[in-house]
């Protein structure tokens, strides 16, 4: 199986537990804990298998070609890509921040 349809199927199956996670007084405490700790798994494997996207967004471009890498920057950054960029740093920084509340 491709690793992109690996990528789909996480992500299917991360935005249909989700709402379940949240239906807590509906599912009960024993399947919330299960169904967050599935998620907890899903979202690892999502970031490990997304890696490159973190590697080609901190990378410069001239550094990923001196030391041979086949990833970097790739296309221009147009609104559409600006926009997604800074709204997954918004929900990282947003998430981090309510750890510590």
């Amino acid at each position: 199986m491709n690793k992109k349809y690996i990528r789909i199927i996480i992500d299917i199956v991360m935005t249909i537990l989700l709402p379940l996670l949240m239906a807590y007084s509906l599912i009960g405490e024993k399947f919330h804990e299960v169904i967050g700790s599935v998620i907890f798994v899903l979202f690892i494997v999502h970031h490990i298998l997304n890696r490159r996207w973190y590697e080609s967004l901190l990378t410069p471009k001239r550094a990923a070609k001196a030391s041979g890498r086949q990833f970097c920057r790739k296309g221009k950054y147009n609104p559409r890509r600006i926009f997604q960029t800074v709204l997954n740093a918004l929900l990282l920084l947003l998430s981090e921040i309510k750890g510590y509340l």
